[in-house]
């Protein structure tokens, strides 16, 4: 009996070693995925970021280019403020020279009338001189008007220029304002799309990490369990040569 309690040990002995290696063999292929799942992991997260990034870069060119053209909206109200201005003055002397030409013909015209009345003997009272009031008075309306159409053309022009003048100040100022912003927000993205990347890496290095002392557990577990298999084994044996001492008298003298 003896016999087969040692041989039973050694098959013991030669199966737990062939467990044991496949045990290792199962954790160095969980090690193997861990370390691969990692990397792919933080393959994708970077990837993912890089996407973001190209997105916000699309965004901030779109920013910029908006900017600009508030810039040049800006610009353009400027000139027209310029342009009517320019328009404004013209017509203004335009308009003074129109009413002093009037002014003068009227003038002229007047002096021409009451000369002929007095060349004719004809007194400038009664109605001649009713006539001439009437006329002036009319022309002096006619003037008058003339008058607050161009005054109220010339304020009208100046109004729209002040106008134009007050937006693009003010869309100036806003779009100083809007740089600034964009300049922070570009920054912070930035910040933050760096710390994603660092913690990225890290969480790929902890990953890392946890596989590796996955495998020592797993090995010291392996250890273990073949020491104790070992033990156990070389128990049963020294079992059945110690315990075949009565059966062959002499064997262990």
């Amino acid at each position: 009996m003896f016999i087969l309690d040692a041989i039973g040990g050694l098959v013991g002995l030669l199966g737990s070693s062939q467990q044991a290696q496949a045990l290792q063999e199962a954790a160095e292929m969980t090690y193997e995925m861990e370390i691969e799942n990692a990397a792919v992991q933080r393959d994708m997260s970077i990837a993912s970021l890089r996407t973001q990034r190209s997105a916000q870069r699309v965004g901030y060119l779109s920013t910029a280019l908006n900017l600009n053209m508030d810039l040049q909206q800006a610009a353009a109200k400027k000139r027209n403020a310029r342009r009517i201005r320019d328009v404004v003055e013209y017509n203004t002397r335009k308009d003074r020279e129109g009413l002093s030409r009037q002014s003068e013909q009227f003038d002229r015209l007047l002096s021409t009338q009451q000369s002929m009345v007095g060349m004719s003997g004809i007194t400038t009272e009664g109605a001649p001189m009713e006539v001439m009031t009437d006329t002036v008075e009319e022309f002096q309306q006619t003037l008058a008007d003339m008058h607050d159409q161009a005054t109220y053309q010339r304020a009208a022009g100046l109004q729209e220029a002040v106008n134009l003048d007050y937006e693009a100040k003010w869309q100036t100022h806003m779009n100083h304002f809007n740089r600034r912003q964009f300049k922070r927000t570009r920054n912070l993205e930035g910040f933050g799309n760096w710390l994603e990347r660092v913690s990225t890496q890290q969480e790929a290095r902890q990953r890392v990490m946890h596989a590796e002392i996955n495998r020592k557990r797993a090995e010291a577990q392996i250890a273990a369990q073949q020491s104790q298999s070992l033990a156990s084994g070389i128990s049963t044996i020294g079992s059945a040569l110690f315990g075949s001492g009565g059966v062959f008298p002499g064997f262990l003298s």
